[in-house]
């Protein structure tokens, strides 16, 4: 039973350290996005929320349609 338990506990610490992982990459995929983002609205100069928007309204409507 102590042994279960050990294990059980390790399981959990590597399910931490994964979620601990997959925070940091996509946070780190965040910034390249908005850094993209950046750079396109600086390329049109408009604002970089005109940009987020006009993305979100893409992706909304390819998975409407592929739905």
């Amino acid at each position: 039973m102590k042994n279960m338990r050990n294990d059980f506990e390790k399981s959990s610490k590597d399910v931490e350290q994964l979620i601990k992982d997959a925070e940091v990459k996509i946070k780190e995929v965040g910034t390249i996005i908005d850094d993209q983002v950046e750079a396109a609205a600086g390329r049109w100069n408009v604002s970089k929320w005109i940009i987020w928007t006009g993305g979100t309204i893409a992706v909304l409507t390819l998975l409407k349609t592929l739905i």
